[in-house]
């Protein structure tokens, strides 16, 4: 709009705004089309600003311009004062000089480069407490710890002197020697307060509540193999853990693609280098030798370790020697990326230098190699020195061991006092100078002389087989190429294989006991992908408590054998996870008729874990009873216990660990100090069978559920009686809900009513009152002054998942831990359903209670 417009719009305008807005308008367009219009008078009015004059103007800009190169020059010399110039003072300056760290990484920024070094340095400062946090102990030579705890003399043992604990509640033993049962712990005073077994590897041992001092005693020349972490509350660092979580012979990288391990821990031989220029082996301190392993033509291997970083690496300056099937020298090689096996070689050993050999595994894998030395005249690997046997590998068709108890085990009417059984159909030994193969027959007759061993002979799957004492071993004498059994104070010689030994604990070790695990964990190889998926949940999971649940496993024995993986799949778990317990809900022997031999062997494969953490609530099946009727009515509705109370004690719960039971009871609890947990296991079989005078049963524990009065007043008088800030875990066999609780089952279990009013009491720290079954009385108390709180209640029996929390408590069920035919066709044997275990945290802080499921069915999560 032009300036006519706006004089016209002044001139006629009617309306006052619209005049107003047309004077504005008018006024500013002028102004504009002067100054732009190259009027040099408005435009340096315009440059003038709100100065007088032009002059004044530039003036002040002048002086601006003088103040800013003032503060320019000052903030140089600030900063000339505080960043010095690198090196000779060419660049980097001091702040591009900051971002190369100490171990000449360059970083992105100088603060990357800080926080990178600081967490280098506190990764330092994290092995050096771990150094600090072992004990430094004292060693006295030719001294013993004796089971009551005293100090006695032996020429060949040594013990420490008192070890202190600082009132830590658990302490983390490293045995990389022999195991040995005689450890002892002491109060404040020195008072003896309890013996102790410390097995070989790396584990937590839980100290009583009185404890202040340990001492440890070993041969001489395995002591010093053992060391002591005292620091409080240890937890395994299990999230390291995540890369190595599956077994070895199936570990997990993101880094190598590999197959199953071929390295034998028992074939190591340590202090020796293997010469890759002529296959000498030269005693080398740290380095190491492994027995042959065989390969195939064409296939790439690899040794690759476990890092500090837990992740799989490349093994510098590994060693190896190839042979032919014969064990002559071929050829030797030095390469991290392994070697491939050509034409005509049969066996490799490799050679490292490494601290930890179970940190190596020597597998298939992809990649080239060179190789370095070749020995052109095939020289015969004839240089070992004389009585030392190199095993090439051992073989063992059929082989057999079962543990028993750590005590007396009685099979019909007669008492054993051993600890394994033992059997095998053919051994084979390729040792460096020749093949050896030995048959059961050829053992039995090297040991018929021997009085310290037996046969059975009879009771189905333990007839013919060796019956090995506790602390006793049984060796291959490579020099006279006979079986012998040693006492495990004897020496064992070079020429020694040790097939089998049995620990005073109970525990076995030996190419046999390996070669039979190896066979038997092949059933749950199928799935295998489940196990490592499930570690991974279990792990993410865990908390201030952790355990396995499993339950009625009704272990049966058909004519292809034991098909009941849960043990190997607790026992896969435990190796990783580190559980502070493995706990089992009874009914481990299977339904109908079973001979007590065979029942006895259900049994003892149920106990198949670790004995130290197993907690075992006793089920209605666990007496293998076994039902007669016949016409004859004397006979009628009669039943044979195959087990009585007294024998179901003394099989499953006489050598349970660090538990409070009262005497001839199946009931007891167990504390864990260091996460402040108790557990509570009940008797839901709480009654002696009765018969009538015409014979006829009238209470029977198969099917009657019973705790009795005595169990309840212990329960809440003694059991639930806890300090502050302790949970409590309870585990029974018979749940105490119904169906129309939201339970699984309609299991009738008596005076189930005044369990739950004794939990629901207690977790509401409340006032109680319950009859007793056949009892008039009214039995009240309060429990306003207890502390505590009860995390949940486990239970099994029905064979099926169940959950109830209307009285304030979580009552949960698990379902059968084998597939049951009522739940076919979700669960088949051969695949992962076939077995059902729980994996439970307790997270304390949270108040949280999580079920991790593997195999049929799902996890599960409880407040409480």
């Amino acid at each position: 709009m032009g300036i006519d417009n706006h004089l016209k719009v002044i001139k006629e305008g009617v309306f006052g705004r619209d005049v107003r807005q047309a004077i504005h308008d008018g006024i500013q367009q002028v102004y504009e089309d002067a100054t732009a219009n190259g009027n040099a008078n408005m435009e340096v009015a315009k440059a003038r600003g709100t100065a007088d004059t032009l002059s004044e103007r530039l003036a002040g800009v002048d002086y601006e311009l003088a103040q800013a190169r003032n503060d320019i020059s000052t903030q140089y010399n600030r900063l000339d004062s505080i960043i010095a110039q690198a090196g000779d003072g060419s660049v980097p300056t001091e702040l591009t000089d900051m971002r190369v760290g100490a171990n000449n990484i360059t970083y992105a920024t100088s603060g990357a480069a800080v926080r990178g070094q600081l967490a280098n340095l506190f990764e330092r400062l994290d092995a050096t407490d771990e150094l600090l946090g072992r004990a430094v102990y004292t060693i006295v030579d030719k001294s013993y710890v004796k089971k009551d705890g005293e100090f006695t003399s032996d020429g060949t043992w040594a013990r420490t002197d008192y070890i202190d604990c600082q009132g830590s509640a658990a302490i983390e033993i490293t045995n990389t020697g022999k195991g040995t049962a005689y450890n002892a712990e002491f109060d404040a005073s020195k008072k003896f307060v309890k013996s102790f077994s410390v097995e070989p590897g790396t584990r937590r041992y839980q100290l009583d509540k009185r404890t202040r001092f340990i001492a440890l005693s070993n041969e001489a020349t395995e002591l010093p193999k053992m060391s002591v972490k005292i620091k409080d509350g240890i937890k395994e660092e299990t999230a390291k853990q995540l890369a190595v979580i599956s077994h070895a012979n199936h570990a997990i990288s993101s880094q190598f693609e590999t197959g199953d391990n071929m390295l034998n821990p028992q074939g190591i031989l340590l202090g020796l280098y293997l010469d890759p220029k002529n296959g000498q082996e030269n005693a080398t301190e740290g380095w190491f030798v492994s027995s042959p392993m065989a390969v195939q033509q064409g296939e790439h291997y690899r040794l690759i370790l476990l890092g500090e970083d837990y992740t799989w690496q490349k093994v510098s300056g590994a060693v190896y020697g190839i042979y032919d099937k014969d064990g002559v020298f071929l050829r030797g090689a030095t390469s991290e990326d392994g070697i491939t096996a050509q034409d005509g070689e049969a066996f490799v050993r490799t050679s490292s230098y490494s601290a930890n050999i179970n940190n190596l595994i020597f597998s298939t894998a992809k990649k080239t190699a060179t190789f370095l030395g070749t020995s052109k005249d095939k020289v015969p690997f004839d240089f070992v020195p004389k009585n030392s046997y190199s095993i090439l590998s051992v073989t063992v068709e059929k082989p057999y061991t079962q543990k028993m108890m750590a005590g007396n085990v009685r099979l019909g009417e007669k008492t054993y006092p051993f600890g394994a059984f033992i059997k095998f159909e053919k051994i084979t030994i390729r040792t460096q100078a020749k093949l050896i193969v030995k048959t059961w027959s050829e053992l039995v007759s090297d040991l018929s002389a021997n009085t310290s061993v037996s046969f059975m002979d009879s009771y189905e799957l333990v007839k013919d087989c060796l019956r090995l004492r506790l602390r006793f071993m049984l060796v291959f004498d490579l020099r006279d190429e006979k079986f012998k059994v040693l006492y495990e104070t004897n020496d064992l010689t070079q020429s020694n294989l040790l097939l089998l030994h049995v620990t005073e604990a109970g525990s076995l070790s030996g190419w046999l006991e390996s070669e039979y695990r190896q066979k038997k964990i092949t059933g749950i190889e199928n799935y295998r992908s489940q196990i490592d998926a499930k570690k991974v949940e279990a792990l993410a999971n865990m908390a201030d408590f952790n355990f396995s649940f499993a339950t009625d496993s009704h272990i049966y024995f058909d004519d292809d054998g034991y098909k009941n993986y849960t043990t190997d799949v607790i026992n896969e778990f435990d190796k990783t996870l580190r559980l502070d317990a493995l706990v089992n809900g009874g009914d481990s022997i299977a339904y109908g008729t079973m001979s007590k031999p065979l029942g006895l062997s259900a049994l003892i494969k149920s106990l198949d874990v670790d004995r130290k953490k197993l907690l075992y609530a006793v089920g209605n099946h666990d007496y293998n009873g076994v039902s007669f009727e016949s016409d004859q009515p004397s006979r009628k509705n009669n039943r044979q216990w195959n087990f009585s109370r007294k024998d179901v004690e003394r099989l499953l719960l006489k050598d349970l660990a660090d538990v409070v039971r009262p005497a001839g009871k199946h009931y007891y609890y167990k504390d864990f100090a260091g996460a402040k947990i108790r557990f509570i296991v009940l008797d839901t079989s709480d009654v002696e069978e009765q018969y009538d005078n015409s014979g006829n049963i009238v209470t029977d524990p198969l099917i009657t559920y019973f705790v009795g009065k005595e169990q309840i007043d212990w329960l809440r008088q003694t059991a639930l009686q806890v300090e502050e800030g302790w949970d409590i875990v309870i585990t029974m066999h018979i749940g105490i809900y119904t169906w129309e609780d939201g339970f699984a089952d309609n299991s009738y279990l008596h005076n189930r009513s005044a369990i739950q009013e004794i939990f629901r009491a207690f977790n509401a720290k409340s006032a109680y009152a319950y009859t007793i079954e056949g009892e008039n009385g009214l039995t009240t108390g309060d429990f306003g002054a207890s502390s505590g709180t009860i995390a949940c209640v486990l239970s099994g029996h029905a064979h099926a998942d169940g959950h109830c929390n209307k009285h304030g408590f979580n009552a949960i069920q698990t379902v059968c831990s084998y597939p049951d035919i009522a739940q076919k066709p979700d669960r088949s044997v051969g695949d992962p359903s076939e077995v059902a275990v729980d994996f439970v945290s307790i997270d304390k802080s949270a108040r949280k209670v999580t079920l991790t499921r593997f195999g049929y069915g799902q996890n599960r999560s409880y407040n409480y």
